[in-house]
């Protein structure tokens, strides 16, 4: 059986986070917890929280009450929203996909905003639980890190109740500051300062196990969110017809000896397949019959490949042979 990839490549996502601590915007490598510096907030704001509305970065910003635009570049000000007055203490920010938001503080009060109006509203109180970490995952389900990071929480949207998803594990005692957030893929992330340079743990959003993954180098990490990206690519598409090989594939003709090399365009479309002794005088190019129904199937296929990857199997379809790129094997 023939199969297309569709793995187009995914760019890849930044993680940034507010530090307080250190008056700059960071961003976190998610493999070893190290932080980076990107640059320094504007002189007086209280960068607590941070996410991204609509592709923009923004900052909840305590000391100024206001919604904050970034630059992710730099960490400096573009402009600032004035939504009304915060709850006071830490918490968190996060932004919904619809671009509405949400400001939970230490002390468990949850406001929602919308910084188009500008304007905000409180809208419950998940008391006496203490509000350290929000992130919204893929399906706009609201998830809350409590302060030490030792429990994970859902948040219903219209009774604003916390539901219990378990203990992370993250032993600490007294006040702390952290943040939350989700990958494309749905890995959960989080930041935990007890004291010191900030940790960074992976979460389990079924179980709310949570894994050390490294210190992040920065004291008072609060704020963590993923630069918008795209979910992983579907796994490859299966084309009836056998395996590419004498016999195997309807239409083919002469792959049955020779070598092995590599099907498709450039390296989108990618298979093994085996080569028959008739190439040109570098032995790198091989030239087969497919039937026209085989090249329709992949054509139909086609899901994510790209203008030129579109183009070239377009010429497939249209052609009465595909060219096949391969190298020889060695002796």
């Amino acid at each position: 059986m023939l199969t297309i990839s569709t793995n187009m490549a995914v760019g890849q996502q930044i993680l940034y986070a507010s530090g307080p601590g250190s008056g700059q915007l960071l961003t976190i490598n998610p493999i070893t917890g190290v932080g980076t510096a990107v640059g320094p907030f504007a002189p007086g704001m209280g960068p607590t929280a941070i996410d991204f509305r609509f592709g923009k970065l923004y900052c909840c910003d305590l000391f100024g009450q206001r919604i904050a635009e970034l630059d992710p570049a730099t960490g400096s000000t573009i402009t600032t929203h004035n939504i009304g007055a915060f709850p006071g203490g830490e918490g968190d920010m996060a932004i919904r996909s619809d671009g509405i938001g949400y400001v939970g503080s230490s002390g468990g009060a949850l406001i929602e905003f919308d910084i188009s109006v500008p304007s905000s509203k409180l809208v419950g109180n998940v008391g006496p639980l203490r509000i350290d970490g929000l992130a919204f995952n893929s399906a706009d389900v609201l998830y809350m890190l409590t302060e030490t990071g030792s429990d994970l929480y859902t948040i219903d949207q219209t009774t604003w109740t916390a539901t219990l998803v378990g203990k992370t594990g993250i032993a600490g005692a007294g006040a702390g500051t952290g943040g939350l957030a989700f990958d494309a893929a749905g890995n959960l992330y989080a930041t935990v300062d007890l004291g010191g340079p900030s940790s960074f743990y992976k979460i389990d959003p079924v179980t709310a196990v949570g894994t050390l993954i490294g210190p992040i180098g920065f004291n008072l990490v609060t704020g963590l969110r993923f630069t918008p990206g795209a979910p992983p690519p579907p796994p490859p598409i299966p084309i009836p017809g056998g395996g590419i090989g004498e016999g195997n594939y309807p239409g083919s003709k002469g792959l049955a000896n020779g070598g092995e090399g590599t099907f498709g365009f450039g390296r989108h479309l990618r298979q093994p397949f085996l080569k028959s002794p008739h190439r040109d005088s570098h032995g790198n190019f091989r030239v087969f019959n497919v039937t026209h129904q085989q090249r329709m199937q992949a054509a139909e296929a086609d899901s994510g490949l790209g203008v030129v990857g579109r183009a070239l199997l377009s010429l497939a379809v249209l052609m009465p042979a595909a060219v096949v790129f391969g190298r020889r094997r060695p002796a």
